[in-house]
């Protein structure tokens, strides 16, 4: 999985995943020792193929985390993705 920033936003994550149908999906990001920064759960829009999963780079509490590496967790009803993502703020 190749996490992807968002430049038109300036701030943000996209997740690419593979679905072979309709599916939910949850992303989960945590801190370096492994506290939930944040948890939100989307339904993939197409039946099959590549769905994107966001994460605008803020907390459950819509603050922006600081920079850090984070560990990722995207669950489907069919896969597991997991990985770190370095944030750096200027």
């Amino acid at each position: 999985l190749r996490a992807v920033w968002n430049q038109c936003a300036k701030v943000g994550v996209a997740f690419p995943i593979d679905a072979s149908q309709r599916t939910r999906v949850t992303l989960s990001i945590y801190s370096a020792d492994v506290g939930l920064i944040c948890s939100k759960v989307e339904e993939s829009t197409t039946q099959f193929g590549k769905h994107v999963v966001l994460w605008d780079g803020k907390d459950s509490n819509g603050r922006l985390v600081a920079s850090g590496i984070y560990v990722y967790l995207i669950v489907s009803e069919e896969k597991e993705y997991k990985g770190k993502i370095a944030v750096v703020r200027q």
